[in-house]
């Protein structure tokens, strides 16, 4: 028996590409904030047990944040996936703060200033809290990253206690006479940063100018007081001269005085001296 040839059949077959739709994307490491533009790398996509061939977009960034990263397929795949990613805020526990410049008690609510706040080279933004105060003494304020930054960091400031001095000195009255009233022992000082308070003949010191009825000699003392919150008095150097109030002189009268101060009584007949 024999064989006829037949004419050849020609058949297509298409292998469709394979849909990446629910494909796992796996991602590289978590990236944190440093001041730089950075890339979210992709580790792998599959989809089943096959290694997706694809292109990236969308992964690069320089701010802390949450993102969306597009994977594209190519080659024996089609389609494309989403994944989310983010670039975490930088923490500032270890951060380096700088301070302005130091603060004197004056009386008044001052602010601590910061110079600058730093970590890892980093210019940290940030909101402050505790960096007021009035009374001299040792406080700790608190840095509180914000933008694309988190977490605290602490420093330690002061206000440091007034430098107390006279500017100008009391000073003794000279030639006092008893008159039978109160009079001024000593000339008004003037002091900064604390006030002025006198004793007299070793009392109890007042800011009340000191002063004396009879006549006598007196010690007069004077130093300058600071209270602080501690209850210390800040200056205790102190002052003091000695000073007389002495006896009313008498009158010496000469004999014109004498004469012109003769006064008749007509009706007694008696002089009577007027001073």
């Amino acid at each position: 028996e024999g064989y006829a040839n037949t004419e050849p059949v020609t058949l297509t077959v298409s292998v469709a590409k394979k849909d990446i739709t629910g494909a796992v994307v796996t991602l590289g490491e978590g990236l944190t904030y440093n001041g730089s533009e950075q890339t979210q790398e992709v580790v792998s996509v599959k989809i089943g047990e096959l290694d997706v061939t694809y292109d990236v977009t969308a992964n690069t960034a320089t701010n802390a944040g949450d993102y969306v990263l597009a994977v594209t397929a190519n080659g024996n795949f089609e389609g494309y996936v989403t994944a989310d990613w983010s670039i975490a805020k930088k923490d500032i526990s270890s951060a380096e703060i700088v301070l302005g410049e130091g603060l004197t008690y004056n009386g008044a609510e001052q602010t601590q200033t910061i110079a600058s706040v730093t970590v890892d080279g980093l210019t940290v933004t940030y909101t402050v809290e505790g960096n007021t105060a009035t009374n001299a003494g040792d406080y700790e304020l608190t840095v509180t990253g914000t933008e694309n930054f988190t977490g605290t960091a602490t420093k330690e400031w002061s206000i440091s206690e007034a430098a107390s001095a006279v500017v100008t000195a009391p000073e003794a009255v000279s030639g006092l006479v008893y008159s039978g009233e109160a009079q001024a022992l000593v000339t008004a000082g003037e002091a900064v940063n604390g006030t002025l308070v006198y004793s007299v003949n070793g009392g109890e010191f007042s800011a009340t100018l000191p002063t004396a009825v009879d006549a006598g000699d007196y010690t007069v003392t004077y130093k300058v007081e600071a209270w602080l919150d501690d209850g210390d008095d800040e200056m205790d150097d102190r002052w003091s001269f000695d000073m007389t109030l002495d006896n009313l002189a008498p009158e010496v009268l000469n004999e014109d005085d004498l004469q012109n101060s003769l006064r008749l009584d007509t009706e007694t007949g008696r002089s009577y001296l007027t001073l």
